[in-house]
């Protein structure tokens, strides 16, 4: 993994548990090829824990070609 972009996020908060949902494009290096880039959606659920927020899960899976 070469890095990451974000094109856009949705936070929901409902108390001390938070959902974030959006798109991330990550760069992946692909020896001999070139990088190539992987369009992902993503949902993260976070708690918050002893003053800060911390995250119970992560789902990533990649967007369909249109």
């Amino acid at each position: 993994m070469l890095g990451q972009s974000m094109r856009e996020r949705s936070v929901l908060i409902e108390g001390d548990l938070a959902i974030i949902f959006g798109t991330a494009d990550i760069r992946f290096a692909d020896p001999g090829k070139g990088d190539r880039v992987s369009s992902q959606r993503y949902t993260s659920t976070y708690v918050m824990r002893d003053g800060q927020w911390r995250m119970l899960a992560l789902h990533m899976q990649r967007r369909s070609q249109q």
